[in-house]
C-alpha cells in the first residue's frame, strides 16, 4: 500500500483514473523481487549456519552471523532483482 501512496502520481492516468495495468505490473515485480530474495536468505542463512557448525562455532554465535550475513546477501539481491525488473523506470 505504501508503495502505491508514494508513487500514486505514476499510476495515474491523464483522465485521472487508475492505472491498474501499470500498477498490477509494478506490484508483480516488488513480489517476485521479495519472494526470489527471500528464497535466497533461507536458503543462505541455512547453508551458512551448517557451515559455521561444522567448523565449531558456538551455536548461538553461528546463527547470529549466518543470519547478519544472510541478510547483507538478501538486501544485495532484493536490489539486483529491483535493478534487472526496471521496477523503478526513468520516465514513468
Amino acid at each position: 500500500m505504501d508503495f502505491y501512496l508514494d508513487n500514486r502520481k505514476k499510476y495515474r492516468l491523464e483522465s485521472g483514473s487508475l492505472d491498474s495495468v501499470k500498477l498490477r505490473e509494478d506490484l508483480k515485480k516488488l513480489v517476485t523481487s521479495l519472494g526470489v530474495g527471500e528464497i535466497v536468505y533461507t536458503a543462505a542463512r541455512w547453508i551458512l549456519q551448517y557451515y559455521f557448525l561444522t567448523i565449531n562455532y558456538d551455536p548461538y554465535l553461528a546463527s547470529i552471523v549466518s543470519q547478519g550475513l544472510s541478510t547483507i546477501i538478501y538486501m544485495l539481491v532484493v536490489n539486483l532483482s529491483v535493478k534487472i525488473t526496471r521496477l523503478y523506470k526513468d520516465g514513468n
